[in-house]
């Protein structure tokens, strides 16, 4: 399936997200497969997290059912919240590789008044680089080699096409962070309207 996610929904974090999907697909009565052990879950994966406050056009997720359901999407778009829908659902045919192992790139538009001066800096060949923090402490990264393309798409909009997955993903947070810093800053990224307008699977 592919779903969206717009307006207040922003706001839910990847857990609640996924604790939201599950609640709805038994609220939609569906034939869902669950896992086994001492708590079992519905098979529900999705193909790449989402950031807090990041909106969603496309985003792949899977959910394992015990027989065909032709009517997946419709069900599921009555009992979910405002802000999230299914915008395609199609049957998969199960494979070896997980969804999350597929994810190779994403496609980002972020629109923010000023973004104009960070055009330049993008079409340099020096280094990007970006301190970023996680649970095994702060380390620098070079965003350059990630960034596949990038083009401006609006007056005050840009988009990108970055690294993502497991074994490089770029963060439009960390992203917009390097590109201020390197155009001398002034530019409060907090602000920019952020859309993942793909998740590019192999």
């Amino acid at each position: 399936m592919h779903f969206a996610r717009q307006g207040s929904a922003v706001w839910i974090a990847h857990l609640d997200l996924m604790r939201t999907f599950e609640r709805a697909a038994l609220r939609a009565a569906l034939p869902v497969v669950w896992s086994e052990g001492y708590n079992p879950r519905p098979e529900l994966e999705f193909a790449l997290p989402i950031g807090v406050g990041i909106e969603a056009r496309m985003d792949p997720m899977r959910i394992g059912l015990e027989t065909k359901t032709d009517d997946l999407d419709l069900r599921l778009n009555a009992v979910l919240p405002a802000g999230l829908s299914i915008v395609r659902a199609a049957p998969l045919q199960s494979g070896p590789k997980s969804l999350m192992s597929r994810v190779y790139a994403a496609e980002y538009e972020i629109c923010l008044n000023g973004i104009d001066c960070l055009l330049p800096v993008l079409s340099e060949a020096d280094p990007l680089v970006v301190m970023k923090h996680g649970k095994r402490g702060s380390r620098e990264i070079d965003l350059r080699p990630g960034i596949r393309s990038h083009r401006s798409s609006g007056d005050r909009c840009l988009t990108v096409l970055v690294d993502a997955g497991s074994k490089r993903n770029i963060r439009p947070d960390l992203l917009l962070t390097a590109l201020s810093e390197r155009a001398g800053g002034g530019i409060d990224w907090r602000d920019a309207v952020i859309v993942r307008t793909a998740v590019c699977l192999d």
